[in-house]
């Protein structure tokens, strides 16, 4: 077994994700995985490749969910007005965090917010929850029955955009900010948002609105649109 933060090659990686050196050199040399170069040899540290894998898994789970069971989740219905945020004060990744961290315990009742915000923080720390196109997704690593007894999403907007690590490299505008009891549910959710947002039309609307009732009638509208066709 390796160390949480061990330092690995190429050998033990390919070893541990049970893949072929080769493929593991390629992703390597694209970016594709977390990584360094240093003295010409590839170093990886197994805490950072457990994210890396989570976050494909997850992705994975996502591409599968939104061409299945995610119609069933509703995302207009999961917010609050109470619960959105259409001007993000933050310029940096852990102050957008935290003005999102405090939405969820004022709104949600979140149990311990020290502890849910340190979550929040160790899984952005781990892994970016961008999912390009100016859209992120932060959540806790580990399932949230710890903090809520029903799903959990605020919702909140930067205007200038922030850089939160997306691997197209464009600033992220819009955050959901989500937790739920159930893996397979906080899932869904994450699934159903992936698949409202591919409309680059919608997301403009949302960067545009100013109003909390004005974020949930967009998302109203378009969860309608894709209910009928």
């Amino acid at each position: 077994m390796y160390e949480e933060d061990e330092i690995l090659t190429i050998r033990e990686v390919a070893k541990y994700l049970k893949m072929n050196e080769r493929s593991i050199y390629k992703l390597a040399h694209q970016g594709l995985i977390p990584t360094v170069k240093i003295a010409s040899q590839w170093r990886f540290r197994k805490n950072l490749i457990d994210a890396w894998l989570e976050s494909q898994m997850a992705t994975a789970a996502m591409n599968y969910l939104s061409d299945a069971s995610a119609e069933n989740v509703s995302v207009h219905s999961l917010l609050k007005p109470e619960g959105i945020n259409t001007n993000l004060a933050g310029k940096r990744k852990e102050e957008v965090l935290r003005e999102l961290a405090d939405l969820m315990v004022k709104v949600h009742c979140i149990r311990d917010g020290n502890r849910f915000l340190r979550e929040i923080l160790n899984r952005e720390r781990l892994c970016t929850t961008a999912i390009q196109k100016g859209v992120a997704m932060p959540h806790p690593r580990r399932n949230g029955n710890q903090f809520v007894k029903s799903p959990a999403l605020v919702y909140g907007c930067s205007k200038k955009g922030v850089d939160f690590g997306s691997l197209d490299g464009e600033p992220t505008h819009l955050f959901f900010m989500l937790c739920a009891r159930q893996d397979s549910l906080h899932l869904k959710i994450m699934a159903t948002i992936n698949n409202l947002l591919s409309s680059a039309e919608l997301r403009d609307e949302l960067i545009a609105a100013t109003s909390a009732d004005d974020v949930i009638n967009i998302i109203r509208r378009e969860e309608g649109v894709r209910e009928e066709s």
